[in-house]
C-alpha cells in the first residue's frame, strides 16, 4: 500500500495498479497468485457502450494488459459474461474463447431491460475461475430523445430553478454527454438513475427542493449553488432520517473526489456508519486550490432543502481534507460540533479558535501525514482544546482511514450522543 500511494502521486498509475493487486492478494491468501490469476488481475477490459437504448442489442469488449503481468495468458482459456441487475437477477450470459475475445469481442445479449446492471467478466483456465472485472453498463428507454430534451436547459428554467437545481441539471447533462461518447469516469456512472434525477429535476421546473428531501433517501450526485458560487457534492440522504438532521461533512484527500468516501476508504463505511445514525453525509469536491464554497455557505444551501440540525455538524477530513478541516474550523467553529483530521493537518497559526471544539486526530503507524497530524494534535492540546490522539498500528496512508472509522464514530458519539428514536409501534 505505501508503494502503491506514492507510485499514484508520481503520476505511474499502472505501477501503482500493480502494488494495489499484490495488497488484495496479500489480504485474501498467503500463497503467491497461480499464474491464471495473476494474468487476470493485470488486465482491463473495456466495454462499450456504457450506456445505449434498452433495444441496442450489442456489447463489444476489449482485453488489454493496464500493467505487464509477468506470465503469458493462460492457453485454452475460456472467458465467460454475465449481466446482472441491480436485484442480481442474470439477464444474458455467454462464453468464448480467451484468444478470440482479445481481438476484440461483439456480443450481441439481445435487448436488456432499462436499469443500471453490472457485466460480470469471469477467466476459467486449467479448473481455476478468477473474475476479472465488474464493469456497470446502463440501458435507457428512448435514450437518445431522453438524452436530447436535457438540451433545453438551463435557460427555459431560469425564472422557476433553484441555482442547485439548474447547476445539478447543467452538471449531470455534461456527465450523460460523456456518458454517450464513451468516456470513461473515475467510478461506475449509474446513467439511468441520473437521468431519472434529471428528469424529476425537469418535472419540478428546475426547484431542487422538490426532488432532495430527508422522505427521498439514497445517493445524489449534485452541484451546491447560492447563485453565485458552485460546489460539486456526493450526498446520502439516511433511510431512517433524524429531524432535525444531524450533517457530516466528509473531505477527501489530494487527488480524489468527493467519491473517494462513498467507494474507497473502506468502501464507503464512513457513509455507511453515518446513515445508520440518520444522517445526512454530504462529500464535496475540492481541489488543490481548496473549496469553492465555505463550510457556513454549504451548510445555508443544505437547510434550503433539509430540516439541518445547526448543533450537530460534524467535519471528517483525511490528508489534504485534514488541513481543509482545520480551515474550517478556524473561520467557522461556532458552526461545528466536532471535528475529526486523519492521515494529515498542521499546527495553525492560532489554534484557539479551533480550541473552541472537541477533536479526533489520528495517523497510521507508517503514514507520511503522521507528523503534520501530531503537530496539529500537539497545537490543539497546549491551546487547552479537548483533542484526542491516536497513532493506527501497522497501517499507511490510505488505510488507516477504514481503521481508524470505529474510534471515529465512537469519538462523535460520545461528543454528541444521538437523541433516542421513539419505539416503532407493533402491527
Amino acid at each position: 500500500m505505501e508503494q502503491a500511494v506514492s507510485r499514484f502521486f508520481r503520476l505511474q498509475l499502472s505501477e501503482a495498479g500493480r502494488q494495489l493487486d499484490q495488497a488484495y492478494v496479500a489480504v485474501l491468501t498467503a500463497d503467491p497468485p497461480r499464474p491464471q490469476w495473476q494474468w487476470a488481475l493485470a488486465q482491463r477490459v473495456r466495454c462499450t457502450p456504457l450506456v445505449a437504448d434498452a433495444a441496442a442489442p450489442e456489447i463489444q469488449l476489449q482485453f488489454e494488459d493496464f500493467y505487464a503481468p509477468g506470465v503469458d495468458a493462460p492457453l485454452g482459456a475460456r472467458i465467460r459474461l454475465a449481466v446482472h441487475s441491480a436485484d442480481d437477477r442474470v439477464l444474458a450470459r455467454a462464453e468464448t474463447d480467451l484468444s478470440a475475445a482479445r481481438q476484440g469481442y461483439r456480443w450481441d445479449t439481445g435487448p436488456l431491460e432499462p436499469g443500471d446492471h453490472v457485466l460480470v467478466v469471469h477467466l476459467e483456465a486449467a479448473s481455476v475461475t478468477c473474475e476479472m472485472a465488474r464493469v456497470q453498463i446502463s440501458r435507457v428507454a428512448d435514450w437518445q430523445r431522453r438524452l436530447a430534451a436535457l438540451e433545453q436547459l438551463p435557460s427555459a428554467l431560469a425564472a422557476t430553478g433553484t441555482p442547485t437545481g439548474i447547476a445539478t441539471l447543467e452538471q449531470l447533462r455534461a456527465l450523460l454527454c460523456e456518458l454517450a461518447a464513451d468516456h470513461v469516469q473515475e467510478r461506475d456512472v449509474p446513467a439511468h438513475h441520473l437521468l431519472a434525477t434529471c428528469e424529476s429535476l425537469l418535472t419540478a421546473r428546475g426547484d431542487s427542493r422538490a426532488v432532495l428531501r430527508a422522505d427521498r433517501p439514497g445517493d445524489y450526485l449534485l452541484t451546491l449553488s447560492d447563485g453565485t458560487k458552485q460546489l460539486p457534492v456526493r450526498l446520502r440522504v439516511p433511510d431512517r432520517p433524524l429531524e432535525p438532521l444531524p450533517v457530516l461533512l466528509a473531505f477527501h484527500g489530494a487527488g480524489g473526489s468527493e467519491n473517494m468516501f462513498f467507494e474507497t476508504y473502506g468502501a464507503g463505511r464512513l457513509v455507511e456508519l453515518a446513515a445508520e445514525r440518520g444522517w445526512l453525509v454530504v462529500a464535496p469536491r475540492q481541489s488543490l486550490f481548496g473549496l469553492s464554497m465555505d463550510c457556513d455557505e454549504i451548510l445555508a444551501v443544505l437547510a434550503e432543502h433539509f430540516p439541518v440540525d445547526h448543533a450537530r455538524v460534524f467535519l471528517v477530513g483525511h490528508s489534504m481534507g485534514a488541513a481543509q478541516v482545520v480551515q474550517q474550523v478556524s473561520r467557522h467553529a461556532d458552526k461545528i460540533a466536532a471535528a475529526v483530521a486523519l492521515g494529515g493537518g498542521r499546527a495553525p497559526a492560532d489554534p484557539q479558535p479551533l480550541a473552541r471544539i472537541p477533536w479526533f486526530v489520528a495517523a497510521g503507524e507508517r503514514d507520511f501525514g503522521r507528523r503534520g497530524a501530531e503537530a496539529l494534535a500537539r497545537s490543539l492540546a497546549d491551546a487547552g482544546a479537548g483533542v484526542r490522539w491516536r497513532v493506527v498500528p501497522h497501517v499507511e496512508h490510505l488505510v488507516m482511514v477504514q481503521a481508524a472509522l470505529d474510534d471515529v464514530f465512537a469519538f462523535l458519539d460520545e461528543v454528541s450522543p444521538p437523541p433516542v428514536r421513539a419505539a416503532t409501534p407493533a402491527p
